[in-house]
């Protein structure tokens, strides 16, 4: 009885973290697409895909976005625009309306945007992580993902017998 318990609770840890594994592939590989957004628990993460923003959030960037009560100019936000999500900075708040421009563009954007349609201010930023989305957004990399797990799992396995030895 007392070694079917570790036993059981290892193979049960195994599975939560298979799951996470599984979750976090998913979850990276849906936020990739620029149409799109993950949405946890308030906060939404998206990958930069443009250079607008440079050299501040560069693509490949992942970002977290987090939606505010009120807006202030400086700050880094993201709204929809023509089927995308654009992530700019606010120059200016003019009755209601943000007048937004990226770092690395020479003029604002044409149309001033209404508070409400903010989906929320950049409260952080991981550069580069957002590449591992690219990558496993491919069958390649989604398939090296899944090995991956394979062998981590077959590696604690393994380990696991060695120990009992």
């Amino acid at each position: 009885m007392n070694q079917e318990c570790p036993s059981l609770w290892k193979k049960g840890f195994k599975v939560i973290i298979l799951i996470l594994l599984l979750t976090a592939g998913l979850t990276l590989i849906k936020t990739y697409s620029s149409h799109s957004r993950i949405k946890r628990f308030g906060y939404s993460f998206l990958v930069v895909t443009s250079g607008s923003m440079e050299p501040v959030l560069t693509p490949g960037d992942l970002i977290i976005v987090q939606a505010q009560s009120e807006y202030r100019a400086g700050e880094i936000v993201t709204y929809p625009a023509d089927g995308f999500l654009v992530t700019h900075r606010v120059k200016e708040i003019v009755d209601e309306n943000l007048i937004l421009q990226g770092d690395a563009n020479n003029a604002a954007d044409a149309n001033p945007v209404p508070a409400e349609q903010i989906l929320g201010k950049v409260i952080l930023t991981v550069p580069w992580l957002g590449h591992a989305a690219l990558f496993l957004k491919t069958p390649v990399g989604f398939l090296c993902f899944l090995v991956i797990g394979f062998l981590i799992e077959c590696g604690l396995s393994w380990l696991s017998k060695k120990r009992k030895e």
